[in-house]
């Protein structure tokens, strides 16, 4: 095990079995470190979201409730759907833009499934 001056350790100190994810929300982020690292371990209901997927499958399962929407927008979110995922940032982070987030939200399912009718 390292320890760093500040006091932070490496992944040394993980427990057996327990995953170090890396995600990159933005082509310009920095590669993966490999050195200076500070971990936070993260378990249960202490984790929080960390990616833009990650947020929108939390939205997407508190505040639509129509189970057809739901699925349509977890799909959206699966592919990695950059409207949603703009959706996302833009309005997903605050309780005062949620409201909107949801209008839009089902406005994205109204469209897919427009276009998706007009395949066929």
């Amino acid at each position: 095990r390292v320890r760093y001056p500040s006091g932070d350790t490496d992944v040394g100190n993980l427990e057996s079995g327990a995953w170090v994810l890396w995600s990159k929300l933005d082509p310009s982020d920095k590669p993966i470190p490999r050195r200076l690292v500070k971990l936070d371990v993260l378990t249960g209901d202490s984790a929080q979201p960390n990616s833009e997927l990650d947020i929108a499958i939390e939205l997407i399962q508190r505040r639509i409730k129509d189970r057809t929407c739901r699925d349509t927008l977890m799909d959206l979110a699966i592919d990695a759907h950059p409207g949603l995922l703009a959706l996302v940032r833009k309005l997903g982070s605050k309780e005062e833009t949620l409201e909107e987030w949801d209008r839009h939200a089902l406005r994205l399912v109204d469209r897919t499934d427009t276009r998706a009718g007009s395949k066929g």
